[in-house]
């Protein structure tokens, strides 16, 4: 993309490289940066969706909210009881560089610190997160603030199930 606004500049300018090249530097690292941006955000997902673009832009595509159901080690200690399964929702940004979790349930929510979906050897996709947990402020006596890992797979392409602990 720079060669091509350099090439263009050579032709209507009619300069010097020298000139050219520094007349043209500030529109040049504008254009492309704007361009990666864009690519980043937006449009890799819509290429994505082109007949045989998936083997070009390989990474599926997440973003958005999924439901489900969240099955917690968790036991009361008032009880001594582990609590049933509840409904669970995650909350997946994702752009062609990143990806960021957010997991809701009825007692609390978590956020990931850090995140990366990664493609393994045998061509499947995980998500691998450390996250905070951040319980109401009245729950955190039995459900303290706290820390973790989560891995997740990838499951279909396009993508109908995100499964993991």
């Amino acid at each position: 993309m720079a060669a091509g606004i350099y090439l263009i500049g050579f032709i209507i300018l009619d300069q010097p490289a020298e000139t050219v090249v520094l007349r043209l530097y500030g529109l040049v690292v504008a254009v492309v940066s704007l361009l990666f941006i864009f690519f980043d955000r937006f449009l890799w997902k819509f290429l994505r969706k082109l007949p045989g673009a998936r083997s070009v832009f390989k990474h599926p595509v997440l973003h958005g909210t999924w439901k489900g159901t969240f099955k917690s080690s968790y036991m009361n200690p008032e009880t001594g009881e582990r609590e049933k399964p509840t409904e669970a929702y995650l909350a997946v940004r994702q752009t062609y560089s990143s990806i960021y979790l957010q997991f809701f349930t009825r007692r609390s929510t978590s956020e990931s610190i850090a995140c990366e979906l990664k493609k393994k050897s045998n061509g499947r996709y995980e998500i691998y997160t450390i996250y905070e947990n951040e319980p109401p402020p009245l729950s955190r006596g039995t459900s303290p603030i706290h820390h973790g890992g989560m891995i997740l797979g990838v499951t279909g392409d396009p993508v109908n199930a995100l499964i993991g602990s």
